[in-house]
C-alpha cells in the first residue's frame, strides 16, 4: 500500500470519527431534552403544515436508513439508551394508570369525602364517627345521608308513631307529580314535620354544592323528597281499610302496598340505627309504627292463599 492510499484511508477514518461524534452529540441532545418539532396530536385533518411535517419526517428517515453509521459499535449504546428511556415512559404511564388520580370520579370521591368529614360522618383520619357508624345500617333509601340528618337532628322525636311513618314514606316512594294533601284535620303537625323534613335535605344539597360537586340544592329536595303517600300512610297507620285509602289518591293499589312494604324496611332500620345510638324512646315509636302498618292486604304473603 503506498503512503498516499495510507493517507486517504487515515483521512477517510478521521472524517467518518468526526461524523460518528456529530451524530453522537444529536443523540444525547435528543435524549436530553425530548422535545417534539411537530405536535401530530393537536394538527386538524387537512392542515398544510401537518401535510409538510410529515412529508419531511419520511423524507428524513429514508435518507437515514441509507447512512452506515448506525452499524458503529460505539452507537450501540444510544440504542439502549433509547431502550431505558421507554420503559422509564411506560413505568411512569403504568403508575399513573394505577394511581387515585387516574380514576374518573375521584374528585367527586374526594369532594364527598370532605362533606362526610364536615357533617360529621368522618374524622380527619377517616374513621367512621357515631353519625357515620350509624348512616352504614341505612340501606333501604338512596340517601342514607340523609335519613341520618332527619333521625339525629331529632325530627322524629315529637311525632307520633302514625306520624314518623307518613314523614318516613317520603324517602322510598318513588313516583312524581303526585299530588300531596296534608291540610286533612290532625294533619298540621305532619305538615308541619314534612316542611322541617325539606329543610334539612336542602341544607344537604347546599353543603354538597359548597363542596364543589353540581348539585341544585332545590333540585335535589325536589329528586329525594316525594310526600306524594304522607296522608295515605297516616291513614293506613290510624286504621283506615285499604279501600278507603285508596280512595285518597291517584297512586296506583300496587305502588302502595309495594311503599307500605318498603316502609316497614324502613322504619327496621331506623330502630337499628335506635340501637347504635342507644335511643329507646324513638326505638319504641318506630316499633309500634311498624306494628300499625303491617295488617291486612297489604303484608298477606299471597293473595290466593289468604
Amino acid at each position: 500500500m503506498t503512503k498516499a492510499s495510507e493517507y486517504n484511508e487515515e483521512r477517510t477514518r478521521s472524517s467518518k470519527s468526526k461524523h460518528i461524534l456529530e451524530v453522537e452529540k444529536i443523540v444525547k441532545a435528543l435524549f436530553s431534552d425530548p422535545k417534539p418539532v411537530f405536535d401530530f396530536k393537536e394538527a386538524r385533518k387537512g392542515d398544510m403544515e401537518a401535510s409538510n411535517a410529515t412529508a419531511k419526517l419520511t423524507e428524513l428517515t429514508m435518507m437515514l436508513e441509507t447512512f452506515d453509521f448506525h452499524m458503529e459499535p460505539s452507537l450501540s449504546g444510544f440504542v439502549q439508551a433509547q431502550e431505558t428511556w421507554e420503559l422509564e415512559n411506560e413505568v411512569q404511564r403504568l403508575k399513573h394508570l394505577t394511581s387515585d388520580e387516574a380514576l374518573a370520579l375521584y374528585p367527586d370521591f374526594i369532594a364527598k369525602r370532605n362533606v362526610l368529614v364536615d357533617m360529621g360522618y368522618l374524622e380527619e383520619e377517616n374513621v367512621a364517627t357515631l353519625k357515620g357508624r350509624a348512616c352504614v345500617n341505612i340501606n333501604t333509601c338512596e340517601e342514607s345521608i340523609m335519613l341520618t340528618e332527619i333521625i339525629f337532628q331529632g325530627l322524629l322525636d315529637e311525632l307520633n308513631p302514625m306520624e314518623i311513618a307518613a314523614v318516613l314514606t317520603a324517602v322510598i316512594f318513588q313516583e312524581r307529580r303526585v299530588t300531596v294533601d296534608l291540610e286533612g284535620e290532625g294533619l298540621g303537625k305532619l305538615k308541619f314535620a314534612c316542611e322541617r323534613v325539606k329543610e334539612v335535605c336542602r341544607a344537604i344539597g347546599v353543603q354538597l354544592r359548597s363542596s364543589g360537586l353540581p348539585i341544585d340544592p332545590d333540585q335535589y329536595v325536589e329528586d329525594n323528597l316525594k310526600f306524594g303517600l304522607a296522608h295515605v300512610a297516616h291513614a293506613w297507620a290510624c286504621g283506615l281499610p285499604f279501600v278507603e285509602i285508596c280512595n285518597l289518591t291517584e297512586v296506583l293499589e300496587g305502588s302502595i302496598v309495594r311503599t307500605l312494604n318498603r316502609l316497614d324496611e324502613v322504619l327496621r332500620e331506623v330502630q337499628h340505627v335506635c340501637r347504635v345510638t342507644g335511643d329507646a324512646k324513638l326505638h319504641l315509636k318506630c316499633e309500634e309504627a311498624s306494628m300499625l302498618i303491617k295488617r291486612d292486604v297489604c303484608f298477606s304473603p299471597s293473595l290466593y292463599l289468604s
